[in-house]
C-alpha cells in the first residue's frame, strides 16, 4: 500500500495542511506497511531547513545534506544543532556555528564522501543515509524546526532519486511530509549550493519532455533496447496500453513491419477479447481504449522510444516502448507529449512496476519518478480506476 500523507506544520506561509495540489507530488513508493501518521505540532517560524539530501546512489555512504535559509534575514547558526537518528536513537549531534545569510546554504557531508570538496561540515563517520531521521533543533527556543524522515522508522521514502525541496516548500517544517520534495537523478551536483528546482509543479500536467540526448542512440541494436526513438504511424489500434505500430528497418528493431507495442510504465484495465478468450472485461477498460485511440487518431506525428538498457520485448513478445505524440504540423521535440504518462495522469491505468527503468531521464528526473507523481495524483484524487464508477460498464 502507499504511505498516508502527513499533515504539515510549517513556518513562513501559515500553511497547516496539505492541499489537492500537494497530493499530486507524493513520491512515496509502494510496498510499505508503515503507519507514518502523526499529530500536528505547534507551528514554527520559518528559520533554516533541510533543502536537499544528495547521494551518489540509493543508500550510499557518499552522501551529504544541504541546509538552507529563506527567512528573509541572516540566521545565527550558533543557536542550532543538527541531529541524526537511527532506530530512534540519536547517533550524532553537530553544533552549527557562524551565520547563514538569506537564500544561502551550508553542506554537511559524510566522512567517506571524498569526492565532494565544497562543504562546510564533515561528520566523524558515515551517519547520513536516506533511511535516517534528521532534525534541526533550535537550542534557544527548545524546538525542532525542521525534519527529514520519521524518527521511529528506518525507511527510505525516496527510491526515484535524490530528494530536494519543491519550489513552493522552501521553508521550515517540523513534521515530515514527502510532498515537500521533488526527486532528481542520483549523482547530480547541479542543485547543491542553490535553491533551484528542475521543473515547477505545473510541468507535471504535461509530464516528461523528449530530450535530444536520445537522438544520439539507436532504438535498438542486436536485440538490445538503447533508448533511442523513431517516427512511425499506427497500423492497428488496440486497447488502452497496446497498439500496432510500423517498425522500419532504420529503427534497428529485430522485428520489422506492423508490430504490437506494449506501453511502458502502465497497465490499463482489460477489455473483452471475444468469446474464445478467458480475459474478463474490467471497469474503465473501454474508456482507456477510447482515450488512447482517440489521441492516436488525432496525432500529427508519433514517436516510439525504447527504455535504455532494459528489455526490448515483454513476455508475450510485444515490443516495450514509450509512445510520444504531437498535434503540431512541424513539431520540435518539446512539442511531443508522452501518451503513457497522460494515461496514468488521468487515472486510466493501475500502477505498473517501473523500478528497472531508471536510465530514462527528463529534466534531471527519471521517467519513473514522473510516473510515481502521476499515479499518486490519480490515486489521491480518486480518478477513474482509483475510485470512480465507470458509467459505461455493466457491473
Amino acid at each position: 500500500m502507499f504511505l498516508p500523507l502527513l499533515l504539515t506544520s510549517c513556518g513562513g506561509r501559515g500553511e497547516s495542511s496539505t492541499t489537492s495540489d500537494d497530493l499530486s507530488n507524493n513520491s512515496v513508493t509502494s510496498g510499505s506497511n508503515i503507519d507514518n501518521t502523526t499529530s500536528q505540532i505547534e507551528e514554527v517560524e520559518n528559520q533554516i531547513f533541510i533543502s536537499e539530501f544528495f547521494s551518489i546512489r540509493e543508500l550510499s555512504s557518499e552522501a551529504c545534506v544541504e541546509i538552507s535559509n529563506t527567512s528573509g534575514k541572516t540566521i545565527d547558526l550558533n543557536n542550532y544543532v543538527f541531529n541524526v537518528f537511527w532506530n530512534g536513537q540519536n547517533t550524532v549531534s553537530l553544533n552549527l556555528s557562524g551565520e547563514l545569510e538569506n537564500n544561502d546554504s551550508i553542506i554537511i557531508k559524510n566522512n567517506s564522501f571524498d569526492e565532494l570538496e565544497d562543504y562546510d561540515y564533515v561528520l566523524d563517520g558515515d551517519y547520513l543515509y536516506r533511511n535516517r531521521y534528521l532534525e534541526i533543533y533550535n537550542i534557544s527556543d527548545e524546538q525542532v524546526v525542521d525534519v527529514y524522515g520519521m524518527k521511529d522508522y528506518n525507511y527510505n521514502y525516496f527510491t526515484r532519486g535524490n530528494p530536494i525541496r519543491r519550489e513552493t516548500k522552501l521553508f521550515s517544517c517540523n513534521v515530515f511530509d514527502v510532498n515537500n520534495y521533488y526527486c532528481i537523478t542520483y549523482d547530480n551536483y547541479n542543485y547543491l549550493r542553490n535553491l533551484n528546482t528542475p521543473i515547477i509543479e505545473s510541468d507535471f500536467e504535461k509530464g516528461p519532455t523528449l530530450s535530444s540526448v536520445y537522438q544520439e542512440y539507436p532504438f535498438a541494436e542486436d536485440g538490445v533496447a538503447l533508448g533511442g526513438f523513431f517516427e512511425t504511424y499506427y497500423t492497428s489500434l488496440g486497447d488502452g496500453d497496446t497498439t500496432f505500430f510500423y517498425y522500419p528497418e532504420e529503427s534497428g528493431a529485430d522485428e520489422l513491419g506492423s508490430c504490437s507495442t506494449r506501453y511502458l510504465f502502465i497497465n490499463t484495465p482489460e477489455i473483452d477479447h471475444g468469446p474464445s478468450s478467458s480475459i474478463v472485461e474490467e471497469p474503465w477498460g473501454q474508456a482507456a481504449k477510447k482515450y488512447n485511440n482517440d489521441i492516436l487518431r488525432n496525432a500529427k506525428h508519433i514517436i516510439i522510444q525504447s527504455a535504455r538498457h532494459s528489455a526490448l520485448h515483454e513476455t508475450y513478445g510485444r515490443y516495450l516502448g514509450c509512445v510520444w505524440y504531437t498535434n503540431e504540423e512541424n513539431p520540435t521535440l518539446d512539442d511531443y507529449i508522452l501518451l503513457n504518462y497522460q494515461i496514468a495522469y488521468n487515472g486510466y491505468s493501475e500502477q505498473a512496476n517501473s523500478g528497472s527503468y531508471n536510465e530514462m531521464i527528463s529534466n534531471d528526473m527519471y521517467y519513473s519518478y514522473y510516473f510515481e507523481v502521476a499515479f499518486n495524483r490519480a490515486r489521491d484524487l480518486g480518478l477513474k480506476v482509483f475510485g470512480e464508477i465507470d458509467p459505461d460498464f455493466d457491473y
